[in-house]
Parts: structure tokens; sequence; C-alpha cells
């Protein structure tokens, strides 16, 4: 498998035995980016080639690939899965849900079977395909959503589906059997599309099959074809289009422009998409920064200029941060009243000024006396809870809690 994209020759890190299958060559010239590059059937390598027209193409590249070419009469008798896998990986191949559905209905399809081929691995997978081709009906309307399992929605419900429901009910079918399988995608094209020796794959081409391991071969696909399809025949392909694109694809190009291009630089790509994103993130944490010693500082000077009303709320607040930075925080569940007492050995004003707070916020502010007496009371109280502080709590331990710019979030 090749999951990168080929800026250089990429070859396939465990690619199948070359026997019973053909290798074929192409060339493919991308309409649109693409995360992934893409081939026919099982892919060896990936080389990218020289763009034959930038104005309508973004990259192309030269592929290799290995189509099965052994007939099907030869795979009956062939065993499956792969006798170097370990334990894990046969059992990741052959996993199946715990619904015991999957296997009663595969069961129930290779009966039908003749009784010499029973046993036999590819005809029970080419059994249940041939099931599905016949039981399901194709359409994309039918999205199978919001349920816990939509594989079994699909193969013990209304059997309608697309794509993902058979390629899955397949795997699942299979893997009952002892048969290693796995879902694959990418694209699916009918071959009545092929204009000569041209193809022209669609975002609408989109796919998902199934596939299975066969000794000394491989990752077999064996997609299923349902017979009833409830969807609308989609418009044909533009013949004079793919003529054109293939035209355009077949163009020499400028062998003096490609020596002048330049080659991209992505380890220099890299590092400045690095540099971006330490600049970005250099750029939050000072945003973030501001913003919290911008609180803090409103927070300080709130009591000196709003007014009785809401002196009892910011001037408790800044009582509460004064005692967060010496360390001092209201634990989870404890009342405002039994932390004032926990703290009155450090600072006693504190208790004085819970009650100025809560008899404004519990009472009613019109007629709360602190409110008449205006600022104050409240400035009285907060310079002794600051030079008890001052007295009962280390300076290096103030001086840290007044640097941390987020210690108004231990002020509760």
């Amino acid at each position: 498998m090749i999951t990168e994209f080929p800026n250089a020759k990429l070859t396939a890190k465990a690619p199948p035995a070359e026997d019973g299958r053909a290798i074929v060559h192409a060339t493919v010239a991308l309409l649109s980016e693409h995360d992934r590059a893409f081939g026919l059937e099982t892919v060896l390598t990936f080389s990218p080639v020289v763009n034959p027209n930038p104005a309508r193409f973004v990259a192309a590249y030269n592929v290799r690939s290995a189509a099965v070419s052994t007939p099907y009469e030869e795979l009956l008798t062939k065993p499956v899965g792969d006798p170097t896998w370990t334990e894990e990986q046969r059992a990741y191949y052959t996993q199946v849900p715990e619904d015991p559905r999957y296997g009663t209905l595969a069961q129930e399809i290779i009966a039908g079977l003749p009784p010499d081929a029973q046993a036999l691995p590819f005809a029970q997978a080419l059994a249940v395909k041939l099931w599905l081709d016949r039981s399901m009906k194709y359409t994309t309307k039918e999205k199978h959503h919001n349920v816990p399992d939509p594989t079994a929605d699909f193969l013990f419900g209304n059997l309608t589906g697309y794509c993902v429901h058979s390629a899955h009910a397949s795997v699942f079918l299979w893997r009952s059997l002892g048969i290693p399988a796995r879902v694959s995608t990418g694209y699916a094209v009918q071959a009545s599309e092929l204009q000569g020796a041209s193809l022209v794959v669609m975002s609408n081409n989109a796919h998902a099959w199934p596939e299975l391991y066969i000794e000394g071969l491989g990752w077999v696909p064996l997609d299923v074809s349902p017979e009833q399809v409830l969807d609308e025949p989609g418009e044909p392909v533009d013949e004079e289009m793919v003529e054109l694109l293939s035209e355009m694809a077949r163009e020499k190009p400028d062998p003096v422009a490609a020596e002048r291009r330049e080659p991209i630089d992505w380890a220099g790509a890299g590092r400045f998409v690095l540099r971006l994103g330490l600049t970005a993130l250099a750029a939050a944490l000072l945003f973030a920064l501001a913003a919290a010693y911008t609180t803090k500082l409103w927070r300080r000077l709130a009591p000196r200029v709003v007014s009785a009303r809401a002196l009892p709320r910011v001037g408790y607040r800044l009582a509460l941060d004064l005692l967060a930075e010496a360390g001092l925080s209201r634990r989870e569940g404890e009342t405002r009243e039994a932390f004032a007492r926990r703290v009155a050995d450090a600072a006693p004003s504190f208790a004085q000024i819970t009650t100025y707070h809560l008899d404004v916020a519990m009472g009613d502010p019109a007629t709360s006396p602190w409110r008449a007496q205006g600022h104050g009371p409240w400035r009285e109280a907060l310079t002794a809870l600051r030079a008890e502080l001052g007295a009962s709590v280390r300076l290096r331990r103030r001086l840290l809690g007044l640097l941390n710019p987020f210690s108004l979030f231990m002020a509760r």
C-alpha cells in the first residue's frame, strides 16, 4: 500500500507476487487536488512526470499496477490468507461483529453450493457475492444512519443501500466463514466509458468494494454488482470532452521550460509551515497573557471607580484575587463563610469583607447600611487585608501570585 503522494518515485512496501497478475502501465493527469494518488487495482509504483498542460492539470504521474488476471476457475482451489501472517494479523482480517446473524446467514448462503464446493473459500466468497447481487437494491438515498450497526441494519433489514453497505456486508459475511477480507475505497468506472485508451474519472465515481486475500496472489477484489438499481442513471460522459482531455494529457511538455522549472523545496515548505505554526502559537500565547494581565489590572482598579451598588461584588472579587495570589483559594463545595473561617489566621479582615458582601448579596441592596457608607468601609477592609497578607505570607509567594497571569482563575 502507498499512502503518500508521488513527489518522487514510490514503491509499494509489500507488493504481491506478479504471477497470476497482468502488469498495467498508465499515466494519470489530475484535474483537481488530491491528497493521495490512485491507480488501477494493486499499485506497485508511482512516478511523478512533468505536467503536460499546467493550465489544465494540477499534477501528473505514471503508475504501474498489477491487476489480477487469473481466471476464477483457478482460484477455486486456492487457500486464503498469508502463511507468514502473525496470529494478530490473521485475527484482524477475520474479526466480525458479535452479532451471530452474520454467521448464520453466511452458512445459509453457502449451503446452496454443490457439496464438493462448500469447503472452498473462494467458492464461498463468490456465493456471498452472487447472493448480494440478487438480493440487494442499489440506491444512494438509503443511508442507514443513526443505528448501532449500519451494516446489520442494511443486511438484515431492507437490503437497500449502496456500495459502502454491500462492501461491509460482504466482508463481514466472508470473515464469519474464516476468509480474510477488507474494505477498500477509491474510484470505479464502467468499462463502457473507456474511450480508446483513455478514461475520465469523476468525483461521482467514488466507490467502496470488498477484497479477500488469496495465498500467493494477495488482495483480490470481488465486487458486488446489484441487479436491482433504484436510482436514475446518471448523465453519460461527454465523449468530446474525454477526447480533448486525453489529447491534453498526451501533450509533450516543453523540455526547456521543464528544465527551467525550479523543483519544489518540500523541506523548505515544511520549515515555513513550522515557523508559521510557531508564530501563530506565540501570538496566541501573547494575546492570552495580555488579556489575562489586563483583566487582573481591571479587577484591581475596579473597586476605585465602580458605583456603590456594584462595590460589594467587585470588592469581594478583589479580595478573592489577593487571597488566590497568596495561595489561598476556596475549595470545591466550601461555603463563603467556611472559607473566611479557614483563612482567618492569615487574613482576619476577610471575615468582615465576606460579611459586607453577603449582607448586600443576600439582603436588599437598596437598604443595606454598607451601601449608604459608600466606598469607605471597603477601602479600609481591603487595605487591612493587604497588610495582613503582607505579614503572614512570604513576599516571594505573593510576587509569584502577582506575576501569575492566570491566578484569577483560582479565585472563587
